[in-house]
């Protein structure tokens, strides 16, 4: 568990307890103003009893002012605590790492350039687009290794590493393709075309998660 973590329960928990303070309080406050009811409704003739009750009329309306800026302040307390909370949370979920942001920004760029390759493969000189292929190949087979950041909440996590792990595993199927095989082999151009298009399909959910500026992904490809 991390100091944002802690801080996480710390804070949910202060706004637990205020709330029931605030309960607690409203119900005094409730009680209270029926007691002032009680004594104003039973109001003594005789001036010694009067006396005594004016008393304990003033002891209940004090009691309900105070129990009443205890209701209001438990609740601002409650409001202020928990909504600083949930924002914390909310930014937590949605605020992704930088090692998190520099994995997206150098696997958009493989992606893309691998997608490139394969589409101009007949194009290019055999072995210096052979070695570009099996280089950027490589560089994707390392994200089946990488695991989204321990800071992210579960959700956001898992769909990081669903994302490494399809980014990962396609970088291994096509780094153990035969160059040559492949170059005369269109269905399997395809199918590596419709792999890529499967990942970025993933990637486009991390993306749109996260909210990060796709065309500033391009720019730095």
């Amino acid at each position: 568990m991390d100091k944002f973590e802690l801080m996480l329960i710390i804070g949910v928990s202060i706004s637990i307890l205020l709330f029931i303070l605030t309960i607690v309080s409203l119900i005094q406050f409730i009680f209270a103003k029926k007691k002032i009811k009680e004594l104003t409704q039973s109001k003594p003739k005789d001036r010694k009893k009067r006396k005594r009750w004016k008393k304990q009329l003033r002891l209940a309306e004090n009691q309900k002012s105070k129990k009443m800026r205890y209701v209001l302040f438990s609740l601002l307390g409650t409001l202020i605590i928990g909504g600083g909370t949930g924002y914390a949370k909310y930014y937590q979920a949605t605020t992704i790492s930088e090692q998190d942001t520099d994995n997206i920004v150098y696997s958009y760029y493989l992606l893309e350039q691998i997608e490139e390759q394969i589409n101009e493969i007949d194009k290019k000189d055999d072995k210096k687009s052979s070695d570009n292929i099996h280089t950027l190949a490589i560089s994707l087979s390392s994200f089946a290794s990488k695991k989204g950041s321990d800071k992210s909440v579960e959700e956001a996590q898992i769909l990081l590493n669903q994302y490494y792990a399809r980014v990962g595993q396609f970088g291994v199927n096509i780094s153990s393709q035969n160059f040559d095989a492949l170059k005369k082999d269109k269905e399997k151009q395809q199918e590596y075309l419709n792999d890529i298009k499967t990942v970025k399909k993933t990637q486009k959910k991390v993306i749109d998660y996260y909210k990060i500026n796709e065309s500033s992904l391009k720019e730095k490809k």
